[in-house]
């Protein structure tokens, strides 16, 4: 059973292009074609670290930032 579920999985991740050219950082998918060298580093460096490690990172490369701060918009200013 565990062995057809691999192999489920592993059929559904060919056929959808999840192989080996997508990164994770908190779920979301980045194809590495789109990310610098160095972004996917620290991904891989930053996935590897267990969950609680990860809370203590503050530092995202700027790359990362559109699925993290893509929705913010400024403040209105005063009116005069």
């Amino acid at each position: 059973m565990k062995r057809r579920f691999i192999f489920v999985l592993a059929a559904l991740l060919i056929l959808s292009g999840c192989g080996g050219d997508v990164v994770y950082y908190h779920g979301q998918a980045y194809d590495k074609a789109e990310l610098s060298q160095e972004t996917i580093e620290w991904l891989e460096w930053f996935n590897a670290m267990p969950e609680e490690d990860q809370d203590k990172i503050s530092y995202v490369p700027p790359e990362l930032w559109t699925g993290v701060y893509a929705q913010t918009e400024d403040a209105p200013g005063p009116e005069y």
